[in-house]
């Protein structure tokens, strides 16, 4: 699913919320310049062009051409972020699952002979898991609002226990080909903690 490296990119250029950016088109016709519309007021925002954005712009319409005659739609539609699967734009419960599905294969890791459905479904095995067992496991460290250096110190035993939680959920699932370190586990739950 390339399309949906477009919307971040589209974040950091423009600070448009997640709706606008799955309904953007290009309103500019000046030379140097993106224009999107903001659908909460209706504003025009208008920013100098960037080599990032415009090349991730640039593939986008390319994908979206090549979409066009893959599919044969007779016409595409006019924005920016177009589901590849339909040639439709998304609409915002589709994106937000497939980024969650993203995020979760992110911090659970892709085994090395998993396919993409296995790690998807692996994914949301082990996010329904983490949930159900996530107060049990950070009970012991609370979390003190009037101490720094206690709070400091749960947070790094949060992240201690569950990256513990993670190298045990990847041993019994990979025997051992896990193609995500444990060492990578700790920093993305010290980043979330």
């Amino acid at each position: 699913m390339p399309e949906i490296d477009l919307p971040p990119t589209l974040r950091v250029f423009t600070g448009q919320r997640q709706t606008d950016r799955l309904i953007m088109r290009n309103e500019s016709d000046v030379e140097g310049r993106h224009a999107f519309r903001q659908s909460k007021t209706g504003e025009l925002v208008d920013i100098k062009e960037a080599a990032q954005l415009t090349a991730r712009l640039n593939a986008a319409r390319a994908r979206v051409k090549a979409l066009k005659l893959r599919l044969q739609l007779e016409t595409v539609p006019p924005e920016l972020v177009v589901n590849e699967d339909n040639g439709e734009p998304y609409d915002k419960s589709t994106y937000r699952h497939w980024v969650s599905t993203a995020r979760n294969i992110a911090v659970f890791g892709f085994l090395a002979r998993d396919t993409v459905r296995q790690a998807i479904v692996r994914a949301e095995r082990l996010t329904t898991e983490l949930i159900r067992t996530v107060d049990a496991l950070l009970a012991p460290f609370p979390l003190d609002e009037e101490n720094k250096a206690r709070r400091a110190r749960a947070v790094d035993q949060h992240a201690r226990v569950l990256a513990e939680w993670l190298d045990a959920q990847a041993a019994r699932d990979s025997n051992g080909d896990c193609a995500i370190p444990a060492s990578c586990y700790s920093i993305a739950l010290a980043a979330t903690c």
